[in-house]
């Protein structure tokens, strides 16, 4: 009988890599979908923007990755922050097309 490790998984299991998904397809940003047209083709969706598009969406841009980051309301206004650099600002960061939550 084989034990699980402390990990959870049994001795010598493979880990699934970070970057992909249990299909074997990337993972997307956060707030994506990825959906299969009737003639095979993926296309993508964010119920969040309201868009839906061909194109796989971008995981990141210049200020890293949307799940970094968060929002906050400051006296009335909308603030993003990075709470691991402890950065603040008032300008949307550039995550790809990742979203903010």
């Amino acid at each position: 009988e084989v034990q699980p490790a402390a990990s959870g998984l049994a001795p010598n299991s493979h880990r699934p890599d970070p970057g992909a998904s249990a299909s074997g397809l990337p993972v997307l940003p956060l707030g994506w979908a990825r959906h299969l047209s009737g003639e095979g083709r993926y296309f993508y969706s964010c119920q969040h923007i309201g868009e839906t598009r061909w194109e796989e969406p971008k995981d990141s841009g210049k200020d890293g990755v949307g799940a970094d980051w968060h929002w906050a309301v400051v006296d009335g206004q909308l603030c993003f922050i990075h709470p691991a650099s402890e950065r603040v600002q008032w300008n949307q960061p550039d995550v790809g097309d990742s979203q903010v939550m």
